[in-house]
């Protein structure tokens, strides 16, 4: 079954937060905070804050901030391989999504109720959205520079903020409605994941500036490059990976082609 509550979310970026190694080295995460009201950006200030001294509305959920919502985009996996696959575009203007993404209103559509999608949301295998051999594979925080997934993740997201881009993620709204997760590719799991598999319900993350778009798309090394048209699932019992394929510079042959 694919992942529940999926749909799109138009909203406007005001803030992120990364975790580091040394604050969760097990599942860790970008926070992207926004919100979806173009005309009046929501409190969320120092002074919001003092008056809930003793009593904040997010006691309980300490990563949450009151008046914003929160996508929470997995930065490693918790499987055996830990690393991300990495694409990012900075050239998709052309690309046949835009106009449908452009037209939406601010807020959260689940995907059945989009106009012009069809049902269909991002698909990493059968949407064209990328040049599949331009990916990188890459640990979650090490020592230096551009070489994991928060050095090349925090530029794309400061800008946007920086910038006051619209974006558009991808992904299952939270059970109590205030945020986005399931960022990421969502099919050719490994056993554990399997029953999230689903075809055209993978995460991503589009940025719409004044000249241009953005895209950035991000998968688990361990997840299968071919999956079934039906299910999403990996067409076969030992896949090959998004971190073979990658790390072996994109060539190598699976079921007779390349991708």
């Amino acid at each position: 079954m694919p992942v529940k509550d999926y749909g799109i979310w138009k909203a406007v970026p005001v803030k992120y937060d990364f975790e580091y190694h040394y604050e969760d080295p097990d599942s860790p995460h970008l926070s992207l905070y926004y919100h979806d009201n173009p005309t009046e950006e929501p409190e969320f200030d120092s002074a919001f804050r003092r008056r809930y001294r003793g009593h904040p509305p997010n006691r309980n959920r300490p990563m949450e901030i009151p008046g914003l919502f929160r996508a929470a985009i997995n930065i490693k996996s918790t499987d055996r391989e830990s690393c991300l696959a990495y694409w990012v575009d900075h050239d998709m203007g052309d690309h046949p999504i835009v106009p449908r993404l452009s037209r939406l209103d601010f807020g959260f559509h689940p995907i059945d109720e989009a106009p012009g999608f069809g049902r269909r949301g991002l698909d990493y295998i059968r949407g064209s959205l990328f040049n599949t051999q331009s990916g990188r594979v890459l640990p979650h925080d090490i020592p230096g520079q551009n070489n994991d997934i928060i050095d090349v993740l925090e530029p794309e997201v400061k800008k946007a903020i920086d910038e006051k881009a619209n974006i558009y993620l991808f992904g299952s709204m939270f059970d109590t409605n205030d945020g986005i997760h399931n960022v990421h590719m969502n099919q050719g799991n490994i056993r554990k994941f399997k029953k999230d598999d689903g075809v055209y319900r993978d995460g991503g993350l589009l940025i719409e500036y004044d000249d241009h778009w953005t895209g950035v798309f991000l998968a688990f090394a361990s997840q299968a490059i071919h999956t079934d048209d039906i299910t999403g699932h990996a067409i076969s019992v030992d896949p090959l990976t998004w971190g073979e394929f990658l790390q072996s510079g994109g060539g190598r042959r699976a079921h007779g082609a390349v991708l």
